[in-house]
């Protein structure tokens, strides 16, 4: 890419020139008009053999950046195509007449010399500025080579907070359920150990009543005590046993093992049920966050990346089908599946573009067939939105080379438009002072030399006076070498 940048220099400058010379064509006559042809000829071969080499460089370019340069490429052709055609129609004009220097006596008041130094001084100058728009041209497109790198390593690392994101969310879900449920134990096991301790105490009491006292009633009282302890410590271990709590937002199925699973749903609050033979399951129904990220391609045939984040719930009244069915983990089960299906359907009636300029039809579009499948496995889904949507990397690139190709060529056009407007004031410039020198010399044949004098005798006036408003400046009368007459 530097040998391509180094060309790409050369021919700049070689074109400043060009262009340079063929506007002196066309003030030029005789040997050095045919001098600057000669020259002006070898120097366009010579930025065609530049170009050719471009293009053979070009060819070694990796595929990706390959499209801007040829665009390039482009340019500079067109440009050296036209310079070929200005200097074809400079070759075919004529000289204008006064200009040469056998033909009039411009070289008697130094008009010619003076004109061709002003030629000179413009066309410097204009190198000059072709060099500055240059090196101006390459620091754009090393800033714009840096810009486009640092976006993409933003892209990424943007990519990778997202996804964390969404581990975090499933994490803190994951948590979430795992307190419920470590609560639940926790208070099914302090109501365990309160009967426990009442057990205990009553056998304790039982036991130093049979130490302390040894009368037959009281034995026969303390037994029936320690039976009727042992009764009621198995009676709460029964009733213990048979309660379930359901805790807010959440709904229970029983399982039977003899009728399976009942249709009724159980709501908030404590209920009993008959241990061993039924088995209570704790639905939770609030909305829960899920991110499904998909891979899909476009109408164009480009890939998509979409993560799709969706707020869900089950319908209470439907959990018993959903156990049956699809079990307590029904969210894995069905979201992934669905939730594929309909963004590949969606997003393959849009092209890469419209993804973006109608974001908002699609969001629509993919929430109404995604909750019309869901609703079918007895989901309630209250809120879908498109999180990230990006394109293949190669789409991604191809976007970047065409708005950097596209700012180049208006690089280019702005480039070619001012040297022509340069150009053509240089030329204004030239055939303005050719035309004052002709009415001066032709006033000159007119008229003789007076106005010469005269000229000559106005600028003697005006330094007269500039110098009498010095100081230190006397003036000598005619003849006198000194301003006072001294003795000898």
């Amino acid at each position: 890419m530097e040998l391509v940048q180094d060309y790409e220099q050369q021919y700049a400058v070689q074109t400043a020139e060009i262009t340079a010379q063929i506007g002196r064509i066309a003030l030029a006559s005789g040997a050095e008009r045919n001098k600057l042809i000669s020259d002006v000829d070898r120097q366009l071969e010579e930025s065609q053999e530049l170009l050719e080499q471009i293009g053979l460089e070009i060819r070694d370019i990796p595929q990706g950046s390959r499209a801007a340069y040829t665009s390039r490429l482009n340019c500079y052709q067109a440009e050296w195509k036209r310079l070929q055609q200005e200097f074809g129609n400079a070759k075919a004009a004529r000289p204008k007449p006064g200009y040469d220097s056998s033909v009039d006596d411009f070289d008697e008041i130094g008009i010619q010399e003076d004109q061709k130094r002003r030629l000179l001084d413009n066309t410097e100058r204009l190198e000059r500025t072709s060099n500055y728009l240059n090196d101006a041209y390459r620091v754009t497109i090393e800033t714009e080579q840096i810009g486009a790198q640092v976006l993409s390593d933003l892209s990424q690392q943007r990519e990778t907070i997202q996804r964390s994101r969404a581990r975090l969310r499933e994490t803190d879900a994951d948590l979430s359920r795992s307190s419920r449920i470590l609560n639940s134990m926790i208070m099914r096991a302090m109501r365990e150990k309160f009967i426990l301790v009442v057990v205990i105490a009553a056998i304790f009491l039982v036991l130093v009543f049979r130490i302390f006292v040894n009368s037959k009633m009281a034995t026969q009282l303390l037994n029936r005590i320690g039976q009727l302890g042992l009764g009621v410590a198995v009676i709460g271990g029964v009733v213990n046993s048979a309660l379930y709590n359901v805790d807010g937002g959440h709904r229970a199925v029983i399982f039977d093992r003899f009728s399976g699973v009942k249709q009724e749903v159980s709501g908030e609050g404590t209920h009993f049920f008959v241990p061993w033979v039924q088995r209570p399951i704790i639905f939770d129904i609030r909305s829960q966050p899920r991110n499904v990220p998909v891979v899909t391609g476009s109408k164009d045939l480009q890939n998509v990346n979409i993560t799709l984040r969706i707020l869900f719930r089950p319908v209470p009244d439907q959990l018993p089908k959903i156990y049956t069915i699809l079990g307590q983990d029904y969210d894995e089960r069905v979201l992934p599946s669905i939730t594929t299906e309909v963004l590949k359907a969606v997003v393959a009636q849009f092209d890469a573009g419209e993804l973006i300029t109608q974001r908002e039809m699609v969001s629509q579009k993919v929430s109404d067939d995604l909750t019309e499948r869901a609703s079918q496995f007895g989901v309630i889904l209250d809120d879908i939105s498109i999180t990230h949507l990006t394109f293949g990397k190669e789409f991604t690139q191809a976007v970047e080379m065409k708005q950097v190709a596209q700012q180049e060529a208006e690089k280019a056009r702005f480039l070619v438009e001012k040297a022509e407007q340069m150009k053509q004031a240089a030329i204004i410039t030239a055939e303005g002072d050719a035309e004052a020198a002709k009415m001066l010399a032709r006033s000159l044949k007119e008229s003789g030399d007076g106005l010469i004098e005269l000229r000559r005798i106005e600028a003697a006036e005006d330094i007269a006076y500039q110098m009498s408003r010095s100081r230190g400046v006397n003036y000598l009368p005619a003849g006198q070498q000194t301003l006072l007459s001294l003795p000898q």
